[in-house]
């Protein structure tokens, strides 16, 4: 089978043509962009139903690793060099047309990410057809908001609003909904452009960049122009990718070389909500407040981020398995493994150790995860997986510390010895100051001007984050 690298990769790359193909001026039969004794390979990659061949942007997806092939066979080092229809243009393209094991995780990942808009028969419908009188209809479709559809799922929609076609921005501009001159072809030459920068021979440095890319330029496109045009391609290519990774690692540590049951459960959401914000953020001396605030909000969000990234670092898995982090909490899409179940119960326990370190009982982290498979994904009860995690969390924020009370009893039921009535507190927070974390004096005049290191490192973000525009 496939390297996980190459799985991986080609689930990102997977519909890199549904952007390629709408910035082509022609359909494929008049295509500019795809050689001509390339089109010949049209039945290799696209499926056949009563019209003829479908999903014709699998061959702009084919062509994109034909174009930077050496690229390609640099990074991963597994494509026979003399084989330019091998394994991962394969991965990447075929996923309507799947024949191998490996393929059909990319097919499957792919019907998974789509949800809403898949059936069980056949894992698609109302595809994109190309249709030579009119190749080009699903060009004028643009991503709409989300909240326009909630509550109308078996309804007709009536979307009001419209995204207009650009990359990612920071400007008031780019949150206006509204029709505008349709730029695949400049967004795409942009995307290209900066693609090509990417040079590296490290395969985690190039996806993570890709996958800013990607955010970057796709994030304003659809991903189907049928039916539900309202889930931006980037966020299509990055679950399809979250997916295909824990699929190919439930399927490798089982063993079984073939694919789960519909009732079994290959995956897990991992969820995590930080509790005591309101708390840590306000419990703060007047003097210097302003930039401490700033200073420990942004300690909360680093916190958030760092603790995600150990989960994904473990775990061995990619920024694609993020679904989200923001706002004190997380989830993550991972493989349902013994070996996964292993290394997140290790993860929870130190990273409760470390809180209660530097935070006592001023901040609680409760993670857990769900196990769920296509069952649930594909028979649209997605949202009992959430609310099931939501529980779950919700139980063991009622049982915070459980955990940490076994292991340090003493500190929680037995006088503190150390305690003294004149004992040095950190003159910002008022947290009475432990010796076996360092600390600075804040005022050279004032010898009581004591805080903890992380109370001044929260202090100088603050600083800094007055003059700061952008966050590295």
């Amino acid at each position: 089978m496939a390297t996980r690298e190459e799985i991986y990769l080609a689930a990102l790359l997977h519909d890199i043509g549904k952007f390629w193909q709408r910035a082509d001026e022609n359909g494929l039969k008049n295509s500019r962009i795809i050689a001509s004794d390339f089109k010949h390979y049209e039945s290799e990659f696209c499926p056949t139903n009563e019209k003829g061949l479908s999903h014709k942007h699998v061959m702009w997806t084919a062509y994109f690793i034909e174009k930077y092939k050496a690229e390609f066979i640099s990074l991963l080092k597994t494509i026979d060099n003399s084989d330019i229809y091998g394994n991962f243009m394969h991965l990447a393209a075929k996923h309507h047309h799947a024949t191998t094991i490996a393929e059909r995780i990319i097919q499957k990942a792919d019907h998974y990410s789509a949800g809403l808009d898949r059936t069980l028969e056949n894992g698609w419908k109302d595809a994109e057809e190309e249709d030579d009188n009119n190749w080009d209809a699903f060009k004028r479709i643009q991503l709409r908001p989300i909240f326009a559809g909630i509550g109308n799922i078996n309804d007709e929609v009536n979307f009001q609003f419209k995204a207009p076609i650009s990359s990612l921005e920071l400007s008031d501009s780019f949150i206006e909904y509204k029709d505008t001159e349709f730029t695949y072809r400049q967004l795409w030459e942009l995307f290209e452009k900066e693609f090509k920068f990417i040079q590296t021979s490290n395969f985690k440095a190039f996806t993570e960049s890709l996958l800013s890319l990607l955010h970057k330029y796709t994030v304003r496109i659809p991903a189907s122009t049928k039916s539900y045009p309202d889930v931006s391609l980037y966020d299509h290519l990055k679950t399809t990718a979250a997916f295909a990774i824990s699929l190919y690692d439930y399927i490798n540590e089982t063993g079984r070389n073939q694919f789960p049951t519909f009732e079994e459960k290959p995956f897990m959401l991992i969820g995590g909500d930080l509790s005591g914000i309101q708390k840590f953020i306000y419990t703060i001396a007047a003097r210097g407040a302003a930039k401490n605030l700033k200073g420990r909000s942004f300690y909360l969000q680093l916190l958030i981020e760092n603790i995600v990234q150990k989960i994904i670092d473990e775990l061995n898995l990619f920024s694609a398995n993020i679904i989200y982090q923001s706002g004190g909490g997380f989830f993550i899409i991972a493989p349902n493994t013994d070996t996964v179940k292993n290394k997140i119960r290790k993860n929870i326990d130190e990273i409760e150790e470390k809180l209660f370190k530097y935070h006592k009982t001023d901040l609680y982290i409760a993670i857990e995860f769900v196990e769920f498979g296509e069952e649930k994904i594909l028979n649209g009860n997605i949202g009992f997986i959430w609310n099931e995690l939501r529980e779950k969390l919700k139980r063991k924020k009622n049982q915070r510390f459980k955990h940490t009370i076994v292991k340090h009893f003493n500190k929680f039921f037995e006088p503190d010895n150390n305690f003294e009535p004149d004992s040095k507190r950190d003159y910002i927070t008022g947290e009475i100051l432990d010796n076996s974390i360092p600390t600075k004096q804040l005022d050279e005049d004032n010898a009581d001007s004591i805080v903890n290191a992380y109370t001044f490192q929260q202090i100088e973000l603050g600083k800094k984050l007055k003059d700061a525009d952008f966050w590295i």
